[in-house]
């Protein structure tokens, strides 16, 4: 019991004002009543006068009742926001890069669906934002965290993804440099000459593709279609993204021949195919040249 400030224990909390728990508001509920708007903030100093004003960013909710029921804050974010983007970045690093673009300029532009498919596997983790801009400058965003995990190798561009998770080859690689050794008249080891600034990885990937019904058996007409369809990607001589599950990720061309090898039986069929790192897989110019990206040089950071 506290009396007057103090407790006949003379405890060391006497001075303490009483504990209190403040249970989190998750309804609210009107009746017996008509209702032409409600407001809701965060702070006690706003007045009945001031409840017309803009969304803030105390302001919880706004429900003017024009029409509908809505009380989120579309319409502020609407008179501040005509492009929103999508930015990531690998945890821990520190540049974002910007891999979604789109201009508003009504409430149902808000509507925004999108897959990035360029993570790369292997546990890694990113960090997304939706970002609202107004004349190219940053106001507002959200932000997540995502882990990356698959099986097997995809290879993808904008509109085509191909992969599979049977019988995944070695995916072994070679670091590419140039130079060759000059031997000198009097002296026992050579000079290495380097020239070039030549550095890229080449490599094979193969796997056995496989279409499986919803019973998990082997559909083999639909093998044959799935098939086809990755030889076709493999051969339009475009440019890639290969991911691999450990992690490792290029931005590739194939080179030469897609093999289709037969395996234990006609169904198991193996594509295998050789290819060439061509660029840097995270630059947004490179991307954006090669058509596996949409983002304008405006957007390049």
């Amino acid at each position: 019991m506290i009396f007057l400030g103090t407790t006949f224990f003379s405890g060391k909390h006497t001075l303490d004002p009483p504990a209190t728990y403040i249970l989190p508001i998750e309804q609210l509920t009107l009746r017996d009543g008509t209702f032409d708007h409600i407001y809701m903030s965060k702070t006690a100093d706003s007045t009945i006068d001031e409840t017309h004003n803009d969304w803030n960013e105390n302001t919880l909710l706004d429900a003017p009742f024009d029409e509908s029921l809505d009380a989120g804050n579309s319409g502020f974010s609407l008179r501040n926001t005509d492009t929103i983007l999508i930015k990531v970045r690998e945890k821990g690093t520190f540049d974002w890069k910007v891999i979604y673009t789109k201009e508003i300029n009504e409430i149902e532009d808000f509507d925004i669906y999108e897959i990035y498919k360029y993570c790369r596997g292997g546990d890694t983790d990113y960090e997304f934002q939706l970002v609202s801009t107004s004349n190219g400058v940053e106001n507002s965003y959200v932000q997540a965290e995502v882990t990356s995990s698959f099986e097997g190798f995809f290879v993808m561009d904008q509109e085509n993804t191909i992969g599979t998770i049977f019988d995944v080859g070695d995916n072994n690689t070679v670091r590419n440099t140039l130079g060759e050794p000059l031997e000198l008249l009097n002296e026992k080891y050579p000079a290495y000459i380097s020239n070039a600034s030549a550095n890229y990885t080449t490599g094979t990937t193969s796997g056995t593709f496989l279409a499986l019904t919803e019973w998990d058996s082997v559909d083999k007409s639909g093998g044959v279609r799935l098939r086809k369809n990755a030889v076709d990607v493999l051969s339009d001589k475009k440019a890639h993204i290969l991911k691999l599950s450990d992690g490792r990720i290029w931005l590739i061309k194939v080179n030469g021949q897609v093999q289709n090898n037969r395996g234990q039986h006609d169904d198991q069929r193996q594509l295998s195919f050789d290819w060439v790192e061509i660029g840097d897989v995270n630059d947004q110019e490179t991307l954006y040249n090669l058509g596996l990206s949409d983002v304008a040089r405006e957007w390049w950071y």
